[in-house]
């Protein structure tokens, strides 16, 4: 039995009663989206940008990060499409934000590539375990950026890291939301530390590790 994550493990009693069969396997990430190797510099000369990639769907708490976000010197880029778009547009207007939010769909990869480079820091505030891993995490961590998500029973917070590599939060809950952004935003020696880590986590990620570790059990149930 494979799962992508040991907190999916831990969080299902299904799963415990068969955990001699269990083993973790994590997802891996398209590394034709990475664009750098170093860690990023904190930026001092232009408003600081927050990326979401995804569906836009209710599950994935972009309400609470919009309220977040709504009273601090940021822009916001979201990338995605989905049945919450229409309601999302109507929040930005309500809060008279269409100068600091900014939604786009139909990204290509060579685009997303680009959103990644130019964004500093990237947030996935999902609110419940319809999130069961987040491989954009992978994605943004690859790219150098910080992360905060949130505290589910997913592989999520096993991603990216609490205090290492960015902030997990509690989900829906805006304030937690803000206090970690302000947190990063306001100490560049904490952010540069946090995108350092990024990069480092990343790498236990790779798609060659993963398929190894695949290869290993099916070469293994062959002998059997």
């Amino acid at each position: 039995i494979v799962v992508t994550s040991p907190n999916l493990f831990s969080s299902s009693k299904i799963l415990y009663e068969f955990k001699e069969k269990v083993v973790v396997i994590p997802l891996s990430y398209n590394p034709e989206i990475s664009s750098v190797s170093i860690p990023r510099k904190f930026p001092t000369e232009r408003i600081f940008k927050i990326l979401f990639v995804g569906k836009i769907r209710k599950y994935k708490g972009l309400k609470y990060l919009i309220e977040a976000i709504k009273d601090l010197n940021i822009q916001l880029y979201i990338i995605g499409d989905g049945e919450e778009k229409d309601n999302l547009f109507s929040l930005v207007k309500f809060y008279n934000l269409s100068n600091k939010v900014f939604i786009f769909n139909n990204v290509s990869n060579e685009g997303l590539k680009e959103f990644y480079s130019k964004s500093d820091l990237f947030v996935l505030p999902s609110i419940n375990e319809a999130e069961a891993f987040g491989i954009v995490q992978l994605e943004a961590m690859a790219n150098g950026l910080p992360v905060i998500n949130t505290d589910l029973n997913s592989g999520v917070p096993f991603v990216s890291i609490d205090k290492y590599s960015g902030y997990t939060v509690n989900p829906s809950d805006s304030s937690s939301l803000k206090y970690a952004i302000c947190e990063i935003f306001n100490n560049p020696k904490l952010y540069e530390e946090f995108s350092m880590n990024a990069l480092n986590r990343v790498k236990e990620f790779k798609i060659d590790s993963m398929v190894s570790r695949y290869m290993k059990i099916y070469l293994q149930k062959q002998i059997t």
